[in-house]
């Protein structure tokens, strides 16, 4: 990631991506005024949102602070577009669709990275460290605007794959012991 984040713009994309769990559209179109600073959370509108419905991801105390320290978001107009089309700052107009892929598709290239690790395989290693951090299923539901905990353990399934603590410790031996 050492790379990517000499890349402002794209690293802060990212970030959204890791931190609240947010689809590419979502931040594409996502306005400063949609930072709740003081609750720390985004406000998803429905209307941007995959489900329809509301999404409220928390932003997590380190994310915060990049947000108000390096990119200093509370200090813009709340009619901006985080991620702006000019400059690597938010401004009154959002990128295309396709810009923020592209560039990480170039980065992905210099660093030698499977094809298929696409920008929002951010989101599954988020999903699957939260799910090794122990992070409820009901957390994880909320942070990812899932609108059951069935399509959260589905998702993370697809992701982790099957787990046992106790298969993988206390498996029985192939070799019978004397």
């Amino acid at each position: 990631m050492l790379r990517l984040s000499k890349q402002k713009q794209l690293y802060l994309f990212t970030q959204f991506i890791y931190y609240c769990c947010m689809r590419p559209n979502e931040i594409r179109l996502m306005k400063v005024g949609w930072i709740d600073f003081g609750r720390k959370i985004v406000n998803i509108p429905k209307d941007i949102n995959k489900t329809k419905r509301p999404k409220t991801p928390i932003i997590p105390n380190e994310f915060m602070k990049i947000l108000r320290e390096e990119y200093q978001l509370h200090l813009y107009d709340k009619d901006f577009y985080v991620i702006g089309k000019h400059n690597d700052k938010p401004g009154p107009e959002h990128l295309g669709k396709n810009t923020i892929r592209t560039r990480f598709n170039v980065i992905r290239k210099s660093l030698k990275m499977p094809v298929d690790y696409m920008l929002y395989s951010i989101k599954h290693t988020a999903n699957v460290r939260l799910e090794r951090e122990n992070v409820s299923n009901y957390d994880r539901m909320m942070q990812n605007g899932h609108t059951s905990i069935t399509t959260t353990e589905r998702y993370t399934k697809n992701k982790v794959g099957f787990k046992s603590e106790k298969l993988a410790n206390h498996y029985p031996s192939l070799v019978k012991k004397d």
